[in-house]
């Protein structure tokens, strides 16, 4: 029997967002998500204040009672008689470093000096995680150059993604390229002929568990990037999430070097603010136009300020449906490959809608 004059605590690293047709609970300290219906939401907030026996005046006790076990075995929240025991936690965001993540593009025939001199640039802005990315096979000896005697202050992690390459001690050599150097967390392998992960103890450390994974997906260029599906949905933690909250999910504190050393906010956008061969990382960002799309979150993205997923989903301005502009002059359109509808509640195949067919033959063109 469930004391009414109590209190519905629910966590405070529990968040609720309202979508148009569905809300979403997000437990950022397990990375589990909940769909729930809107009709939800109220109730929700009326918890964050009320009792269950003021609750109740408002709602039917079957629908309170039920949300109440909801939350309650799927540790959410508990009983309490007091709601000041947990006090909120803040969404603002705030970080120090100028450059948090980037992305190299290389070739079979990139330098690697130069390579390095990158890394070292990005070491000296404070970045934290890179991804490099090949498209085409890779002699691994390079990697394995490129890391040798390597050094830094500022980075926590680097990602590869590489092809895959069909000989039998490829996946050994994987394996001994993340053991030598434990600054690789993750390897991932595109245009594999099975999809599996490998995981195992020679890949442990005291800092986590690293992985390769292999994916049947062929990935031929950075035209690939920006695709987004229930798969691609990331629940980050109270931190990560607050930083979604507050700005550009994919573009903010990022910087890129594609193939030909353009440098640029991600390789599969057009615009490029110089070349590495003549500037430095440091003057680009430097660049008040560099960081026009930082500011620019979720909730301002047409079509995207409706959808419960807002604060899992990476917001892509590479490929974009090109229907709305901003005061600004910057492309807040929905991202092109999002088969999402959120007034509906449905997924679809986004390069079948025949709505987006203006912007998929734009693209083309270029």
């Amino acid at each position: 029997m469930i004391d009414t004059k109590r209190y519905l605590l629910i966590y405070t690293d529990v968040i609720s967002v309202l979508g148009a047709k569905n809300m979403l609970l997000m437990d950022t300290s397990r990375k589990n998500i909940y769909s729930l219906p809107c009709s939800y939401f109220s109730l929700i907030e009326d918890f964050r204040k009320k009792t269950i026996e003021v609750i109740k005046e408002t709602y039917s006790e079957s629908e309170t009672t039920a949300f109440i076990n909801f939350i309650i075995e799927n540790d959410l929240g508990e009983l309490t008689d007091s709601l000041h025991e947990f006090p909120k936690i803040s969404s603002n965001f705030y970080s120090t470093e100028k450059i948090n993540n980037s992305i190299i593009e290389i070739h079979k025939d990139s330098d690697i000096n130069s390579l390095k001199k990158i890394i070292q640039q990005l070491d000296d802005l404070d970045c934290r995680f890179i991804e490099i990315r090949s498209y085409s096979i890779m002699n691994l000896a390079l990697i394995f150059e490129l890391f040798e005697n390597f050094k830094c202050n500022s980075l926590r992690g680097i990602t590869l993604l590489l092809q895959y390459e069909d000989c039998s001690d490829f996946t050994k050599k994987l394996k001994s390229l993340m053991f030598k150097f434990p600054i690789i967390t993750k390897i991932y392998i595109h245009s594999s002929i099975e999809n599996k992960i490998v995981k195992d103890e020679e890949l442990f450390t005291n800092i986590g568990t690293r992985i390769i994974i292999f994916t049947t997906q062929k990935i031929h260029s950075n035209k690939c990037c920006g695709i987004i599906n229930e798969k691609s949905l990331v629940i980050r933690d109270i931190y990560g999430t607050s930083e979604n909250i507050n700005f550009n999910s994919c573009l903010y504190k990022k910087i890129s070097i594609d193939v030909n050393g353009e440098i640029k906010n991600c390789p599969s956008m057009s615009k490029s603010y110089g070349n590495i061969k003549s500037n430095s990382l440091k003057e680009i960002t430097a660049n008040t136009s560099f960081k026009k799309y930082w500011n620019i979150n979720k909730d301002q993205i047409n079509i995207c300020q409706d959808c419960e997923f807002r604060y899992i989903c990476t917001d892509c301005r590479a490929y974009t449906e090109r229907t709305h502009i901003n005061k600004q002059g910057l492309d807040i359109s929905k991202p092109l490959k999002c088969g999402y509808d959120p007034y509906t509640g449905k997924w679809e195949e986004w390069s079948k809608n025949p709505l987006k067919a203006k912007a998929i033959k734009a693209y083309e063109n270029n």
